[in-house]
């Protein structure tokens, strides 16, 4: 009895010892982690920027650790004496605040035994965060880089982290880089979550982006750029990595300055542009090939229903060159391949302001599919360049098509190209064909049919135009009134029908035209078709010494 009495009290002090033990290591564990977490409060990292924690909460069993009020300011003081120290250095000026960050499931006993960290959650709540920074303190590091520095980064923590799920909820986040000469670019995005799964950070790790999946979602983000001059923004972005797919709602560009102040501002010949979408969605995006061989790919790109304007100020001098399509895509340093790009039911609407008056050309209900959009040298070449269909509706009311092709990585300026217009009055061409000398009365355009082609910058082909009954006006330069006397000849001289079926009268326009390098893109198009579409509405035209319009 005596010894079956004494084995349950040895057996029972043993149980309490161990009890008292783990209560013990518990309370200590939570008195060193309030400890070290008191000693963090009020610390200053690198000599310029003070932590604050406000309540935590661990529990040792489970391995949950929760702190709150978490904040990371700027020494302003610091930060003025060591600029004024060293004017070309730009340390960031970083506010941060946290509501909360929550650990669950943190393995204490594995991370102490191998150094390898494993949590089931991570889960940080209501973050703030306002960064101003100078481009040149940025660093030159690519995000491929900067990704592979995760592991030494971590390794005072872990030598390997994983972790199942992170949450990042409600994040509000404020960007500001200054460039040269006090110039800035803000980014602004608003109620941002993010949610990663499967984190492995370490040696060995797999993913380039050391997650397995990743979804990002905000309601809303801008950037501004060039001390305020045009922003960019779009709301409800979405992204997900497994998906692949990127999608946004509302994109809009939005110039900051008026148009005077803009046109006062650039003092050459340049667009003043707005744009706006419904939504842009990118399907087959892969982040780890874009991160790992900054090759950015899409399967297909969809714009639904945009509106694009562009003003032209035709008192403005000419710039000193134009850069063509194929040469901007050619300044692009990242390799990117774009399948497809489908917009839909667009309206382009081009306004031109010249002396005493205004006029708009629109381009309504488009639908444009483009494919092989790529600066690959193993994809885009003279065989295979890039090809644009367009079906839309000219003034809002004449069908037209298009069919473009523009090899991207050509050495010359080369396209071909074949268009057509039905059914249009022709008194709707004047605002872009009136010189202030010829005006046309009356007629209707049956049809045009334009093919040319452009090698080294010179633009050939044909204009096949039926049109009846055709009247013009000669006007006066100086008041625009009619010269009756000058249009009769005029209408003398021209044919007032053209029409296949009367081969004696019927004239095809031959396109011939050499661009300069101040002329853009498709205002060299319009200019090369006018070469061929002037002679077909007035044969004599030369007589008058008309010109094609800019």
């Amino acid at each position: 009895m005596k010894n079956g009495r004494l084995v349950w009290q040895i057996l029972t002090t043993v149980v309490v010892v161990f009890i008292l033990a783990l209560a013990s290591v518990n309370y200590w564990a939570k008195w060193r982690a309030r400890h070290e977490i008191e000693k963090l409060s009020g610390r200053k990292l690198n000599d310029m920027y003070v932590l604050q924690v406000g309540k935590s909460y661990l529990n040792l069993w489970n391995g949950e650790l929760v702190a709150a009020d978490i904040t990371l300011e700027t020494d302003t003081i610091a930060w003025k004496a060591l600029h004024a120290q060293y004017p070309d250095f730009f340390p960031p000026l970083i506010s941060v605040s946290l509501k909360a960050v929550q650990i669950n499931n943190f393995n204490w006993i594995y991370y102490f035994t191998s150094h390898h960290a494993n949590l089931r959650n991570l889960v940080i709540e209501s973050p703030v965060i306002k960064m101003v920074s100078s481009r040149d303190t940025l660093g030159k590091e690519s995000l491929k880089d900067q990704l592979a520095g995760l592991p030494d980064l971590i390794a005072p923590f872990a030598d390997v982290l994983k972790i199942k799920k992170v949450s990042v909820n409600n994040a509000d986040i404020t960007l500001q880089t200054i460039k040269e000469k006090g110039d800035t670019v803000t980014q602004i995005i608003r109620q941002a979550d993010l949610f990663f799964k499967g984190i492995d950070i370490g040696p060995e790790s797999d993913e380039i982006t050391f997650c397995a999946e990743m979804e990002v979602s905000a309601q809303h983000f801008e950037t501004v750029f060039n001390s305020a001059t045009q922003m960019i923004s779009f709301d409800e972005f979405k992204f997900s990595k497994k998906g692949q797919q990127v999608s946004l709602q509302n994109f809009a560009v939005t110039p900051q300055r008026t148009e005077q102040q803009f046109f006062k501002d650039i003092g050459v010949r340049r667009a003043y542009v707005r744009i706006k979408s419904v939504e842009i969605v990118a399907q087959g995006f892969d982040l780890d090939r874009f991160i790992g061989y900054n090759y950015m790919h899409i399967d297909s790109l969809r714009i639904q229903e945009p509106v694009a304007n562009f003003t032209v100020n035709q008192l403005l001098p000419l710039p000193y060159r134009k850069l063509l399509p194929h040469e901007l895509i050619q300044t692009i340093r990242s390799r990117f391949n774009i399948e497809k790009v489908i917009v839909k039911n667009a309206d382009i609407i081009v306004t031109t302001r010249v002396p005493g008056r205004d006029f708009a050309i629109t381009f309504n209900r488009s639908y444009i599919t483009a494919i092989n959009c790529s600066n690959d040298t193993l994809l885009m070449n003279a065989a295979h360049p890039m090809e644009i269909w367009a079906e839309s509706q000219l003034l809002n009311q004449s069908p037209v098509k298009l069919k473009l092709n523009v090899p991207l990585l050509s050495r010359t300026f080369d396209a071909d190209y074949t268009a057509s217009v039905h059914a249009l009055p022709l008194e709707a061409l004047n605002p872009v064909i009136n010189h202030k000398r010829v005006s046309i009365k009356s007629g209707y355009m049956r049809s045009v049919d334009i093919n040319s082609v452009i090698r080294n910058g010179v633009a050939t082909g044909k204009v096949v135009m039926q049109y009846n009954d055709l009247q013009l006006e000669i006007m006066k330069k100086d008041t625009g009134k009619t010269r009756k006397f000058a249009s009769k000849i005029a209408n003398m001289l021209l044919n007032e029908d053209n029409e296949k079926a009367d081969p004696s009268s019927f004239i095809t326009g031959e396109i011939s035209l050499t661009r300069n390098r101040q002329e853009e893109f498709f205002a060299f198009m319009w200019h090369s078709i006018q070469t061929g579409l002037l002679p077909t509405l007035m044969p004599a035209i030369d007589k008058f010494k008309v010109k094609p319009t800019s």
